[in-house]
């Protein structure tokens, strides 16, 4: 308290200033005296806890054509003994294939293991990219390496085989012939995973991605998540 009016922060609305952390620094308000607050998920893009994948690119989608097989998803986030994954969102488009039959579908599911690690299988190993550009192969500024597996497009069962404990977001479309309307196109799919109340996977488990259909099923996949050393949040 200062002048007897109860609480104050500084005002630095413009050119604030900027000091090397474990600095003790005032409170910075804008000109009313509102506080200026950084999001927690911004801050931890800026430790270096966060990281993105993406499986598809350009105008090459990924996929199958399978049917639901929970043993072969489109992509998994396998988190180790010691390590918990925060999932912060997963962005899936799939495209248009032309249908075959009446009451052909596809669909896509994210969901989590809650305690196997998935470590291998038929699949491409992928690279995951920190969020702050700067640490290229590092989760912090200690130089610590991302210590999740990320792998895509299974076209052999995962190992360990997944179990789908928990959905998180889950959706199918289906296609209704009225007449002669075999072989023509249905709109396409897609799907955004952003939650406000955020599941952490400790490890070990893994989260889980799938799109598959009774036709051929292909698509794009985007997938951002927090990554901490478990002792720290548990």
């Amino acid at each position: 308290m200062a002048n007897g009016i109860g609480q104050e922060v500084k005002v630095a609305q413009q050119l604030p200033s900027y000091d090397r952390d474990g600095t003790y620094k005032q409170l910075r308000a804008i000109a009313d005296g509102s506080q200026v607050v950084l999001p927690w998920v911004q801050a931890l893009v800026l430790e270096g806890r966060v990281w993105q994948v993406s499986v598809g690119a350009g105008t090459t989608p990924v996929g199958d054509g399978t049917t639901w097989a929970v043993a072969r998803p489109m992509l998994t986030i396998g988190s180790p003994t010691g390590t918990s994954v925060m999932a912060l969102r997963v962005d899936i488009t799939l495209n248009t294939p032309l249908s075959a039959a009446d009451d052909d579908e596809v669909e896509f599911l994210i969901g989590v293991d809650r305690d196997t690690m998935v470590t291998g299988g038929a699949a491409t190993e992928e690279t995951p990219f920190n969020m702050r550009t700067d640490l290229v192969g590092t989760i912090n500024v200690i130089g610590q390496s991302t210590r999740v597996a990320v792998r895509s497009v299974y076209t052999a069962d995962a190992t360990p085989t997944p179990a789908v404990d928990m959905e998180l977001l889950h959706t199918m479309i289906s296609f209704d012939i009225f007449s002669t309307g075999v072989g023509v196109f249905w709109q396409g799919i897609q799907g955004l995973y952003e939650p406000e109340t955020k599941p952490v996977i400790v490890g070990p488990g893994s989260l889980l991605q799938y799109h598959n259909g009774t036709v051929a099923t292909t698509g794009f996949v985007s997938a951002v998540w927090a990554e901490f050393p478990s002792n720290i949040i548990t």
